[in-house]
């Protein structure tokens, strides 16, 4: 698909999991045998990619989200009512469906996740031949499945090769610290978002040490972020000689809900880029709408964020 011009329209599609989160307020995070009354509860979407596809949305993008879900409507309604194309999702009616249990400590913000996921196929690659890429300028990839996931950007790569003049932008985020061959991710990643838990489980002990140990992992010219909580973010790009750059947080007044502040920092990073602003005031704006984010509950607060950054 193109334009009148001949350019490939501006839609993301991202790659990975949704499932459900059951969200419990807590008045602080309860000790082994306690019992006591909670402040709060309520269930909403959740995995990483679906809440990333979502904060685009709000940001006014045009996303496309691609995952297995065994249960539809339930998942579905929520996508859709945050205008996040689901036509691409590979349904596998009778499997399990992944939630979480998540404690939010309504004295500092934090949560606390108990994810369950039983029986239910990760995407593969034969259901990734089926997605019409064409549709898309940037493709991003949760790092899940690794072996699978690979197939599926070699596949972009591929195309890239032959429509050197419609490429599309690859980007993958390295978050679990047990999925050890996450770095396989990276050869052709334009963007590598690594986690602080990635980081640190993999021997660095700060943002720039992550930034500057991935960058020599990429291509020349990709672009690595590392997010370190309230200390900020860190990136840089690989193949320059320029040092890697610290951006301070954006913490707001008190801290409310963390849940998510990592899928939103991922998707104001996105945006921004995507648009052609440079890396570091991408960043920069990653952090404000991530500050923003944490001092709500969920993402409705994101719709009336100031986005004189970024858009």
């Amino acid at each position: 698909m193109t334009t009148e011009k001949g350019e490939r329209p501006s839609k993301i599609l991202c790659v990975g999991l949704i499932c459900v989160d059951v969200v419990s307020i807590t008045k602080h995070y309860p000790d082994e045998g306690s019992d006591y009354r909670l402040l709060g509860t309520h269930w909403q979407k959740g995995g990483n990619a679906a809440n990333s596809s979502a904060v685009l949305s709000i940001l006014g993008n045009k996303v496309d989200f691609f995952g297995a879900i065994p249960i539809p409507k339930y998942i579905k309604d929520r996508m859709d009512y945050y205008n996040v194309g689901m036509d691409n999702v590979v349904e596998r009616p009778g499997e399990a469906l992944p939630f979480s249990t998540v404690l939010i400590n309504n004295e500092t913000g934090s949560r606390t996740i108990l994810h369950y996921r039983k029986g239910l196929q990760e995407l593969l690659y034969e259901d990734f031949k089926k997605v019409d890429i064409s549709e898309y300028s940037w493709i991003h990839f949760e790092g899940r499945n690794i072996e699978e996931v690979v197939k599926m950007i070699d596949r972009v790569v591929k195309y890239n090769d032959d429509n050197c003049h419609s490429k599309i932008t690859i980007s993958v985020e390295l978050e679990k610290p047990r999925r050890a061959n996450s770095c396989l991710l990276l050869p052709h990643a334009d963007l590598a978002v690594i986690s602080q838990d990635y980081a640190e489980f993999n021997g660095q002990s700060s943002a720039i040490d992550a930034v500057d140990y991935y960058r020599a992992k990429c291509k020349k010219g990709a672009s690595v972020v590392c997010a370190w909580g309230s200390a900020g973010a860190a990136s840089g790009v690989a193949g320059l000689p320029k040092s890697s750059e610290m951006t301070d947080a954006f913490p707001p007044e008190r801290v409310v809900d963390t849940l998510g502040a990592g899928d939103t920092f991922l998707a104001g990073l996105v945006h921004s880029v995507s648009r052609g602003h440079p890396l570091l005031s991408s960043v920069k704006f990653a952090c404000r709408l991530a500050g923003c984010k944490v001092g709500f509950y969920g993402y409705e607060a994101l719709r009336e964020f100031n986005y004189t950054n970024g858009k």
